[in-house]
């Protein structure tokens, strides 16, 4: 049998019309580190991307077996949501796969994926994949992403593009259950985490202004005395 690996639907007429058995969609370079609201948006333009590439397969050779490859797929929940959102018939390696450093981890890593029942790696990301309005109310999906992801860079209109409603509806919910904007709520969540670490966890300044995402300590410390009144060191004297 012949595989073919396509990028577009241009390819994939070329590689169907050539005699392929099975077409490989390639979802580009494996992206490590991707995270959060990033990942979700990501994850759903390869779908959408797949999707249109397959519709085509199926109209010019319906028994054709189609799979992918790469691009943000990383792990078994990201599998589960192309396996329930397209119709592919397998995946081939990526990221998980390719940093790798040994024999026994490569079989470790492929049991995981062979055991796609028992996923709940993230529930957050399960969750978002699903559609938030499943698991929560849109004020409640953000509070509890700050939660979870506090210590990154955050972007609230990628928040509402994955709820599916405009930035200036979810700001108007937000502040009206919160009596604060979206940032200021944000900001004082790691005010109160970074006192938390100076106090119960003995972490120096820097270390709390690094943990709850700020790399610039003088930053980090001028917004501090502006949200608590005191500087950072008012807690480690």
């Amino acid at each position: 049998m012949t595989i073919a690996f396509v990028f577009n639907e241009v390819q994939t007429r070329l590689m169907i019309e050539a005699g392929a058995d099975i077409l490989c969609v390639h979802l580009g370079l494996t992206e490590g580190g991707i995270l959060g609201s990033k990942k979700v948006l990501s994850l759903k333009k390869a779908k959408d991307k797949v999707n249109k590439i397959f519709m085509l397969c199926d109209r010019l050779n319906p028994a054709l077996i189609k799979m992918i490859y790469g691009g943000p797929i990383k792990n078994p929940v990201d599998v589960q949501y192309m396996y329930n959102n397209t119709n592919i018939d397998g995946y081939i390696g990526g990221s998980a796969f390719e940093r790798i450093p040994s024999e026994e981890s490569l079989i470790r890593v492929t049991k995981s994926f062979k055991k796609m029942e028992n996923v709940n790696e993230d529930h957050l990301l399960q969750n978002m994949l699903d559609g938030i309005t499943k698991h929560y109310d849109y004020v409640s999906f953000v509070k509890e992403y700050i939660a979870q992801n506090y210590m990154y860079e955050i972007h609230f209109k990628e928040l509402a593009e994955i709820a599916h409603v405009s930035a200036g509806h979810l700001s108007r919910l937000f502040s009206k259950d919160t009596g604060s904007s979206f940032s200021e709520y944000l900001i004082t969540f790691r005010m109160n985490k970074a006192i938390e670490l100076m106090t119960k966890q003995d972490a120096a300044c820097v270390e709390a202004a690094n943990f709850v995402g700020y790399t610039d300590y003088a930053q980090f410390s001028k917004i501090f005395k502006k949200y608590t009144g005191v500087s950072p060191n008012y807690y480690k004297t």
